[in-house]
């Protein structure tokens, strides 16, 4: 599930419309804070919104819970963002993903995203 996480941010931060979707289910739905979109409403926000923000992301306190093919956990997300005029931003999240093992992959099926910290930028 790291492995799965680790491929697809980085696939998003560079616009990578195959890398983005190839860790996603079919069925993928993302929800952050109160938007919901699919892996395609995604891609194309991501593309809309171009690849100049250079971002990272930190994930901790891991909680997951393995059943047969599904997994879910809940994890906090600190992420970073420089823009072109080199502002920096950052925001804080709680995170609950669940994943399904197709094989020897874990996809993402559902992914949560809740602000704990909203964006806050340089001045």
């Amino acid at each position: 599930m790291h492995g799965t996480l680790d491929k697809w941010y980085p696939a998003m931060q560079a616009g990578d419309s195959a890398g983005i979707v190839a860790q996603l289910t079919p069925q993928f739905l993302l929800l952050e804070d109160t938007l919901p979109l699919s892996g395609a409403e995604l891609v194309a926000r991501l593309k809309a919104g171009g690849t100049e923000a250079k971002w990272t992301y930190a994930f901790s306190d891991w909680r997951t819970r393995i059943v047969g093919d599904v997994a879910w956990t809940t994890l906090k997300n600190h992420e970073t963002s420089r823009g072109k005029d080199e502002k920096g931003c950052q925001a804080d999240f709680l995170e609950t993903i669940v994943f399904v093992r197709e094989g020897e992959r874990w996809l993402i099926d559902r992914y949560h995203a809740a602000a704990l910290h909203r964006w806050s930028c340089e001045t």
